[in-house]
C-alpha cells in the first residue's frame, strides 16, 4: 500500500514539474512577436496567426484562448515512438527473417536535445551464405587448384556446419594479356607456358565460371575443368576480378539477404590504380557497371585502369560483402596483412599450408570473424544538421561505451545498441528519414524524424481586411504588385533617386548594385541588407543568413534566436553535446557553442583524450599500485575505480608485487592533470600468485638432469642402432662372397711315390 502511494506522489510531482516548467516559459512565449522565434522559445510555446487575434500571438501551451485551431502553429517537446515487433528466424522464405528490432522508429527532434534510441540485434540461425570461390590460376597455383579438386565432401560438410542455407560459386583471374605483364609473341600469346614445354590456357584477366548454386559438385567439376596459365610477374589482375564480382551480383545470382563472402586464393600481389599506365590503360574504371558477359568471359577489349583501394573499398561496404584472402606463400602474407588494415574489417587474411590442405581452416575462420563482428551506422549525409552516436554494451553488464562495433555476436544471442541522435541546428525541411543498417546484413532501421520549433506553417493565406491589397502571412501582410505598406494599402511609385545615396558628390548604384529598387525601397539580394542594400549578412558554410538562427538587421548584423549567440549565430548555447562519462568536456576543456575547446594536451570530441599522459605514467604509478588518494606536491591525486576503460584510452599500465606476494597489473587512464588536482581512472587490479625461486631452481635442474638422460639415452641407442646395421652389412656381404681356385694357380708341394717300397712292404706281412 505505502509502495502504490508513493508511486501517486512520484507522479503528482511529475505533473507538477511539467507544469511549472511551463508556467515558467509564460513571460518568455509572450515576448517573442513572430512565428519562428515563438516556436523556438520553447516546446511550450505556440503562435496564432489570425489576423483578427489579438496580441500577445505567442502564449504558453494550453492557455485559454480564441484562437481558432485551423491558425495554431502547435509545438512539441522531443517524442519517441517504435513499432512492436519480434525476432524471426529463417524459414522457408529468407525475406522473413528479422534480426533487428524495432523495425521503425518516428521520432520528434527539437535543436540541442539530444534523443536516445535503444535497438536490439539477435543474430539469425541458418541465416544465407553466399560464397565466391575467386582463384588465381597462375602456374606457381598448380598444388593450390589440385588441392581445391580433391575437396569434394569436405566442402559440403564446412558449408553445412556454417549454415543450411548456402551456395558457392567460381571464378579465375590472371592479369591484362598485354606487354609488360603477358607474353605477346605469337607463340607464347596462346601458350603462355611453351617456356616451359608445357600447354596451358591462353591468357585473360578474369573469368567468371560458375554462377552461384547450392551443387557442390557442379562446383568441383568446374574447378576439375580449369586449366592454369601464366603472366610475367608476381602482380596479378586480382582486383579487377574482385570488382566485377562485386559489380555484375545480379548477373552471377547473388542473393539479396545473405551474408556474401569472397574467397581469394593467390600467392602474388596486386595490380592497383596507376599499373594500368604500362599497358596505355588510363580510363578509370566504372563501378555501377557489369562488363563481363554471359559466357563469364570480358564483353571486348577492357581500357580500363587497375581499381584503388579506395574504390574496392566503397564497393565492398556498398554491396555488404566481405573477403578472405587465402594466402600460398610466406612472402605474400605481410602484404594482405597490411591490406587488410587499410581497408578496415573488410578483408580477413589466412596463410595456407604448403600443401594448402587447411583452406578449408581458413574459409571456417573467417567466416566465424566476420560472423561475430557486428557494426552499425547511420547515413547522414542528406541531413548535415544531424548528428548520429552509436554507444554499445558488449558484454551485457550495463557499461555503456562510444562505438558502434562489438566482436562478440554469435547465433542466438541477443545484443542491446542505443543510437543517440542530436538536432544541431534546424534544416531545411520538416521532416526526414534516415535508416540504421549493420555492415554486413541486408537490414535496416527506418528512423522518422520531424523536427519541432523550426518552421512555421500558416498554410491558410487569405485576403482580409487588415490587408486591403495583399494577404495575410503569419502575422503580415503580403502585398500584391504597385502595393505597400503595413496594410498594403499605400500604392507606389518607383523613385530609383531613394535607392541611391550620395558621399562627396559621388552616387552610388542603385540599391549598391544587389538589389532593385520597388516603390523607392530597395529589395536586396542574397544575402545583402540596408536601406540601400549596403551591408552583406553573415552566413554559414551552407549559405544560411544569421545560420538560420537570427535575423539580419538594418546594420547588416545578426540578431540571434535564444539559445544562439555569435557574428553568425552559429554558435548553439547548449551543454549537452559536451557531456561525457566524465563530466562536462571530461573536465579538460570548455563547452563553447555545444562542443569541447579542449585544453592545452587534451583531444578528442570530448577531451578524453590526455596527449602528454603516457610520458606521466611513471609520476603515478607508485600510487596507483597503492590504491588510494593521496597529496603530493601541493596537488590533490583522486582515484576512481571502473570496471572498464576503452581501448583507445588507456594510456598507462603499472605492475607492481602486493605485499602477500601477489604479482599485479593495473591498467589506469590519467583522465586530467590540474595545478591542484589529478584525476586518475583505474581498472581493477589483475593479480596472480608468483612462482617461488626455489620452484624455478627445481624445474630447470630437473630439466637439465632429464635432457642430459634423454641425450645419452639417445647417443646410446644411436650406436646400437649403428652397430646392428654395421653386422647385418657383414653378414649380408659374407652371404654373397664366394671362393674360387685360380686355373693358373700351380702348388709348390710335390709328392712323389717309390713303388719298390710298396714290394717291400708286402714281403714282410707274409
Amino acid at each position: 500500500m505505502l509502495s502504490i502511494l508513493s508511486l501517486k506522489i512520484v507522479f503528482l510531482l511529475y505533473l507538477v514539474k511539467g507544469q511549472d516548467n511551463c508556467a515558467e516559459t509564460k513571460a518568455a512565449c509572450e515576448d517573442q512577436t513572430d512565428c519562428s522565434s515563438c516556436i523556438r522559445e520553447h516546446p511550450c510555446c505556440v503562435f496564432c496567426y489570425d489576423e483578427d487575434f489579438p496580441a500577445p500571438r505567442c502564449f504558453k501551451k494550453g492557455k485559454t484562448t480564441t484562437c481558432n485551431q485551423q491558425f495554431l502553429v502547435n509545438n512539441t517537446e522531443t517524442k519517441i515512438a517504435s513499432n512492436t515487433i519480434e525476432f524471426r528466424s529463417v524459414s522457408d522464405d529468407v525475406d522473413s527473417a528479422i534480426q533487428l528490432i524495432p523495425t521503425e522508429f518516428n521520432v520528434t527532434l527539437r535543436v540541442g536535445k539530444p534523443v536516445n534510441l535503444t535497438f536490439r540485434y539477435k543474430p539469425a540461425e541458418n541465416y544465407p551464405l553466399d560464397l565466391y570461390y575467386l582463384m588465381d590460376l597462375t602456374k606457381s597455383m598448380e598444388g593450390t587448384l589440385n588441392k581445391i579438386k580433391t575437396l569434394g565432401q569436405n566442402l559440403t560438410i564446412l558449408l553445412e556446419n556454417l549454415t543450411e542455407n548456402h551456395q558457392i560459386a567460381f571464378g579465375s583471374f590472371i592479369d591484362k594479356p598485354e606487354m609488360p605483364f603477358y607474353m605477346t609473341n605469337p607463340e607464347n600469346y596462346k601458350n603462355p607456358c611453351g617456356i616451359d614445354f608445357i600447354t596451358c590456357e591462353q591468357g585473360y584477366l578474369f573469368k567468371h565460371r560458375l554462377n552461384f548454386t547450392k551443387n557442390i559438385n557442379e562446383f568441383i567439376e568446374k574447378v576439375n575443368g580449369s586449366r592454369l596459365s601464366a603472366n610475367n610477374d608476381d602482380y596479378e589482375g586480382g582486383m579487377d576480378a574482385l570488382m566485377q564480382i562485386l559489380t555484375c551480383g545480379e548477373n552471377f545470382q547473388w542473393l539479396e539477404k545473405s551474408r556474401k563472402l569472397v574467397v581469394v586464393a593467390t600467392d602474388g600481389f596486386m595490380h592497383l590504380a596507376g599499373d594500368g599506365l604500362l599497358v596505355g590503360h588510363v580510363k578509370k574504371i566504372n563501378n555501377e557497371k557489369c562488363l563481363i558477359n554471359s559466357e563469364g568471359n570480358y564483353r571486348s577489349k577492357i581500357p580500363y585502369d587497375y581499381p584503388s583501394l579506395e574504390e574496392v573499398y566503397h564497393k565492398l561496404k556498398a554491396e555488404k560483402t566481405n573477403v578472405i584472402v587465402a594466402v600460398a606463400t610466406p612472402k605474400a602474407y605481410p602484404y594482405y596483412q597490411q591490406m587488410s588494415q587499410m581497408l578496415n574489417n573488410s578483408f580477413f587474411v589466412g596463410q595456407l599450408k604448403n600443401d594448402s590442405t587447411n583452406v578449408l581452416n581458413v574459409v571456417k575462420e573467417g567466416y566465424e570473424a566476420f560472423a561475430q563482428l557486428v557494426t552499425f551506422f547511420a547515413n547522414t549525409s542528406e541531413i548535415r544538421q544531424l548528428q548520429v552516436d552509436f554507444f554499445t554494451d558488449c558484454e551485457d553488464n550495463g557499461e555503456w561505451v562510444r562505438g558502434s562495433m562489438c566482436s562478440n555476436a554469435r547465433i542466438g544471442k541477443e545484443m542491446t545498441f542505443k543510437a543517440q541522435l542530436m538536432l544541431k541546428e534546424c534544416p531545411s525541411h520538416d521532416s526526414h528519414t534516415i535508416y540504421v543498417e549493420e555492415n554486413n546484413i541486408y537490414e535496416k532501421i527506418a528512423i522518422n524524424l520531424n523536427f519541432a520549433g523550426c518552421m512555421c506553417h500558416c498554410s491558410n493565406m487569405r485576403k482580409g481586411a487588415k490587408c486591403g491589397n495583399g494577404f495575410w502571412d503569419c502575422n503580415k501582410c503580403t502585398c500584391e504588385d504597385g502595393w505597400t505598406g503595413a496594410t498594403c494599402t499605400n500604392r507606389c511609385e518607383n523613385n530609383h533617386e531613394k535607392c541611391r545615396s550620395a558621399t562627396n558628390g559621388q552616387v552610388s548604384l542603385t540599391c549598391s548594385g544587389f538589389g532593385d529598387c520597388v516603390c523607392g525601397k530597395c529589395k536586396c539580394y542574397f544575402p545583402y541588407t540596408g536601406s540601400i542594400c549596403q551591408y552583406k549578412c553573415p552566413t554559414d558554410k551552407n549559405g544560411q543568413i544569421c545560420s538560420g538562427h537570427g535575423e539580419c538587421v538594418e546594420n547588416g548584423q545578426c540578431e540571434c534566436d535564444p539559445q544562439y549567440s555569435g557574428q553568425d549565430c552559429s554558435c548553439l548555447e547548449s551543454q549537452e553535446g559536451c557531456r561525457y562519462s566524465d563530466g562536462i568536456c571530461s573536465e579538460n576543456g570548455k563547452c563553447e557553442c555545444n562542443s569541447c575547446n579542449c585544453e592545452r594536451g587534451y583531444s578528442g570530441r570530448f577531451c578524453q583524450i590526455c596527449d602528454q599522459c603516457k610520458q606521466m605514467c611513471a609520476d603515478y604509478d607508485l600510487i596507483v599500485a597503492k590504491g588510494h588518494n593521496v597529496t603530493k606536491g601541493g596537488r590533490r591525486i583522486v582515484l576512481d575505480s571502473v570496471e572498464d576503460i576503452p581501448e583507445d584510452e588507456r594510456n598507462c599500465l603499472t605492475r607492481f608485487t602486493r605485499d602477500d606476494g601477489e604479482y599485479c597489473e593495473v591498467v589506469y587512464k590519467i583522465q586530467s592533470v590540474k595545478s591542484d588536482f589529478v584525476r586518475i581512472k583505474t581498472m581493477p587490479p589483475q593479480c596472480y600468485k608468483p612462482v617461488a625461486a626455489s620452484v624455478y631452481v627445481g624445474l630447470i635442474i630437473g630439466a637439465l638432469l632429464v635432457a642430459g638422460l634423454l641425450f645419452i639415452l639417445g647417443w646410446k641407442a644411436r650406436n646400437m642402432i649403428q652397430d646392428k646395421r654395421e653386422y647385418n652389412e657383414f653378414v649380408k656381404n659374407r652371404q654373397m662372397n664366394q671362393t674360387n681356385e685360380n686355373p693358373l694357380y700351380k702348388s709348390p708341394l710335390v709328392t712323389y711315390k717309390n713303388p719298390m717300397q710298396q714290394v717291400r712292404v708286402h714281403e714282410k706281412t707274409n
